[in-house]
Parts: C-alpha cells; sequence; structure tokens
C-alpha cells in the first residue's frame, strides 16, 4: 500500500471519503445480492454522523501517504442495547422471545470492513480488523460477530482466513 500504512479512528473530518467508501462497499453487497438497496429517504451523511458519535460504535480507516485506503466499523453491543434489541423484534413480530435472544455479555459486532479494491491482498484488511477485534475487546466483548453474503467466496475466506466459522445459516426468499 503504497507508503508506511497508517490506522487510526475516522473523524468528521473523513466524512467526504467515508461517505465515497460507505457508498462503494454498499455498491460490492449489491453485486451479491441485488435486492441489497438502500431506500431513497437514505442520508449518507445523517448515517455517517451517526457512527461517528455513537459511543459505543468505532469506524477505524486505513491510510498512506494522506490517502484512506479502506475502513472498519465495529461497534459493541451491550447488554442493555441486547435487552432493547429484544423488545424492538418482539413488537415487530407480535410475541415474546426467548430470553436467551438477548445476551448478557457484551458482543462485539463488525458491521464493516471495505478495502478499494485496488489495495486488497496487501494486509490492509487483516491489520484493520485487527484494529478493530482490539477495539471490540477493550469494550467489553466477550464474542465477536459478523455477517457475510454466502455468494461473497473471497469475503467469506477472508473471514475466515481471521479466524472466524460459520456458526449461523442465514436464508432468504425473493
Amino acid at each position: 500500500a503504497r507508503g508506511l500504512m497508517n490506522i487510526r479512528p475516522a473523524t468528521t473530518a473523513d466524512m467526504a471519503r467515508l461517505i465515497e467508501l460507505f457508498q462503494k462497499a454498499i455498491a460490492y453487497q449489491r453485486g451479491f445480492a441485488p435486492f441489497f438497496d438502500l431506500s431513497a429517504e437514505f442520508s449518507w451523511e445523517r448515517f455517517a454522523k451517526l457512527k461517528l458519535s455513537n459511543r459505543h460504535e468505532r469506524v477505524f480507516i486505513a491510510e498512506a501517504d494522506g490517502a484512506v485506503l479502506g475502513y472498519i466499523d465495529v461497534r459493541a453491543i451491550v447488554p442493555g442495547q441486547a435487552r432493547s434489541l429484544k423488545n424492538f423484534v418482539g413488537r415487530i413480530f407480535q410475541r415474546r422471545i426467548a430470553p436467551s435472544f438477548a445476551r448478557t455479555g457484551t458482543v462485539g459486532w463488525i458491521e464493516d470492513c471495505y478495502v478499494e479494491s485496488q489495495f486488497r491482498r496487501q494486509g490492509i484488511g487483516a491489520a484493520l480488523v485487527a484494529y478493530g477485534l482490539a477495539w471490540l475487546r477493550e469494550s467489553g466483548a466477550d464474542r465477536i460477530e459478523l455477517a457475510t453474503f454466502a455468494a461473497n467466496g473471497s469475503g467469506k475466506a477472508f473471514w475466515e482466513k481471521q479466524g472466524f466459522s460459520a456458526y449461523r445459516l442465514l436464508m432468504s426468499k425473493g
């Protein structure tokens, strides 16, 4: 990756470039699931601001020679948030959710990890993951989860190389 790479927390000064990378990540994912899209009312600026202001979430960027090459977005889901999620899901489906759904410990969630295509296979993604995992562990996460599209063979291989393995299969019907 050109010069010396640095990984740091994203700031509001990175907003325009982050939004560009978020959009590229969505376009990449749409290649594996054409139905994966955003509503017309979606606000990228609001989305980015929420991510940067959430005390339980961090976006880290990898940069070299002043250029942002990629990012990882990680979130620590603390027990109170898990209960809120349980209540939210229960309201949506109008039924009680088993207590096991609301985890008692902090769970780390990797929301997204994206590296510009010309910089892939250079260790940037692995470095971002290591940085994100360290922050999640510091935030109390004892389990770290993520999701990737089944058709994304290179993404699946990447995550397996980082030590992740499948434990649940989410299926869809169009």
